[in-house]
């Protein structure tokens, strides 16, 4: 890490600890889990956006970063049997279920190779210019309509529209040199 961005995201850390920490409260999060919930906002937001975005922006990206891991936490909960384990049997049938089952293996993998990918992509997409970059980041991957992110960039609908356009061009053309897709 750069010292200029060691003080950026120090500067970003200062300013919205507390607020992301009140957020996270009225989200209903327990109160042992604040802490790693705000420390994890920070991390991704780090490793996905620029740390020199408009205040507006920084805002509204780190309120749903922390409030889609809070509602990915709650999924992961509810789809996950808890398994109590009240003697050493109980333990050795566990683990040979788990050994058995050679189905989460071929999961495992899957979720590892579309990890690398990921940060295959994401190393491509932070790697552009800017103002393709914000586009594309906005529109394509947070999933935002066109006038909120002209709203959040302070551009035009057409500007939006046009950078979008060009961003994706780019990306695709990148993402062929790189081959990490058959296309």
């Amino acid at each position: 890490m750069r010292q200029d961005e060691s003080e950026l995201l120090q500067a970003l850390y200062v300013e919205y600890l507390v607020p992301l920490k009140k957020f996270a409260a009225k989200l209903k999060v327990n109160e042992d889990e604040i802490e790693d919930l705000v420390h994890e906002t920070f991390i991704e937001y780090y490793e996905r956006y620029p740390l020199d975005w408009p205040e507006k922006v920084r805002t509204t990206m780190l309120i749903r970063i922390l409030r889609s891991k809070w509602v990915d936490i709650n999924r992961r909960r509810s789809r996950c049997e808890f398994l109590r384990i009240d003697s050493p049997d109980d333990e050795k049938l566990i683990f040979r279920e788990l050994l058995d089952n050679s189905g989460m293996v071929n999961l495992l993998d899957e979720e590892v190779l579309e990890r690398d990918l990921y940060r295959e992509i994401w190393k491509i997409v932070k790697e552009m210019k800017k103002d393709w970059r914000d586009v594309i980041i906005l529109r394509i991957i947070e999933g935002l309509s066109t006038e909120e992110t002209s709203e959040i960039l302070n551009i035009t609908g057409t500007v939006c529209r046009s950078r979008l356009s060009r961003g994706k061009k780019e990306l695709q053309k990148r993402l062929r040199k790189a081959r990490l897709f058959d296309i």
